[in-house]
């Protein structure tokens, strides 16, 4: 019997020391590695901020840039008229008098008509069908007429 008993007591043994090698290494595994739970609002919140970014995307929809201003489409017809502008004040330094017609061939490119009132007067507009845009050559300051 007692070497039942010693048998047995290294069995016994046996079997502890491979639970404590099996436990060990897990508790080793267990304790380097970092368990982070979220709330259980967490979930919903997610879904209700995406739900909320689709609802917005399919009523409001998306476009590339921002709708331009009259203004904004205009200012290269303004700078095309101050360019013209220039040609005809460079005329009437040199001659003395305004000309007749748009001189060079910029104005006529663009499609900017010529008006002269008086000697020392003149208007040049730029239409494109949906509105004008006007310089005085006397004032120096530009009209806007939109036709819309």
């Amino acid at each position: 019997m007692s070497s039942e008993k010693k048998h047995s007591a290294s069995w016994n043994d046996n079997i502890d020391r491979a639970m404590q090698q099996i436990d060990r290494p897990a508790v080793a595994n267990n304790s380097r590695r970092l368990s982070i739970t979220l709330p259980n609002w967490a979930n919903y919140a997610v879904f209700l901020i995406l739900g909320m970014q689709v609802s917005h995307f399919l009523v409001a929809g998306e476009t590339t840039h921002p709708v331009a201003d009259d203004h904004d489409y205009y200012t290269g017809a303004r700078v095309a008229m101050l360019m013209v502008a220039e040609d005809i004040e460079r005329q009437r330094d040199l001659t003395g008098q305004l000309p007749d017609t748009i001189p060079g061939g910029l104005g006529l490119a663009l499609n900017v008509s010529y008006e002269k009132r008086d000697d020392g007067h003149y208007v040049l507009t730029y239409n494109d069908g949906s509105g004008a845009v006007e310089f005085d050559g006397r004032l120096r300051q530009f009209g806007l007429d939109t036709v819309r």
